[in-house]
């Protein structure tokens, strides 16, 4: 059975750069807007023949409304059905209050958490990295997801540290399917997605757009397995 890895972080210190890293493709939208991913995206991730649900969470923040709320206490009870924490900070910046308030969040969910500092290409922050040195994760780990250094080596540790059985047969007999659902902003696409994977992954309530990027989940039945794609709604532009 596929095991769950969860990105944590602040805002924009590269958690959907190191989604697209794994994956080597951009299935995330990234920006130096602050705050652009609000739902949880989930893709499958295969290392050493090893399958994982690998989760990019919203950045954690000191919620300003209620909007911020509700990803934050969306994003820690994820935390309880995930098998390893994968805790991303800024190498060229300073430790800041969100970054020590998400090290607690980590700590007190008792998940396997590696501590990854991305923007490692040229110089990083010397304080920055001799902090992260002394918060109880192990040696930090350096990244730099916008020139894929460090990325394999990263992916063969968490397969060392998180290995799977997935030696069934009977799943490579099990039909694929993909499915996108479409539609007009505010008309239900993320709810229908939420109904179906049975978890809160899309962001919904009356404002439009609350869906900035598609949200991509998989849901397995002994049957088939199906690949579901909620989209940003079409508005006029």
């Amino acid at each position: 059975m596929a095991k769950n890895i969860i990105i944590l972080g602040k805002p924009n210190a590269g958690k959907s750069s190191l989604l697209n890293a794994f994956l080597g493709k951009q299935v995330a939208v990234v920006n130096n807007f602050e705050g652009l991913t609000r739902d949880l995206k989930e893709i499958e991730l295969i290392i050493n023949e090893n399958i994982y649900n690998v989760i990019d969470s919203p950045g954690i923040t000191k919620c300003k409304n209620l909007l911020e709320k509700e990803i934050k206490k969306k994003t820690i009870s994820l935390l309880k059905k995930c098998n390893l924490i994968l805790l991303v900070i800024d190498g060229k910046q300073s430790l800041t209050s969100e970054d020590l308030e998400i090290f607690k969040v980590a700590r007190k969910s008792k998940k396997h958490t590696l501590l990854i500092i991305n923007k490692t290409e040229g110089k990083i922050n010397k304080t920055t990295y001799s902090e992260c040195c002394n918060l109880g994760f192990g040696l930090p780990i350096k990244v730099s997801t916008a020139h894929m250094q460090g990325i394999e080596n990263l992916k063969n540790l968490i397969s060392e540290i998180l290995p799977c059985n997935n030696s069934d047969k009977s799943l490579k007999e099990i039909q694929k399917l993909s499915i996108a659902i479409v539609g007009k902003t505010n008309s239900g696409k993320s709810t229908l997605l939420n109904s179906l994977k049975g978890e809160n992954l899309s962001m919904t309530g009356a404002l439009p757009n609350l869906t900035r990027d598609a949200v991509e989940t998989t849901i397995k039945t002994n049957l088939f397995e199906s690949k579901i794609i909620d989209t940003a709604g079409f508005s006029k532009s």
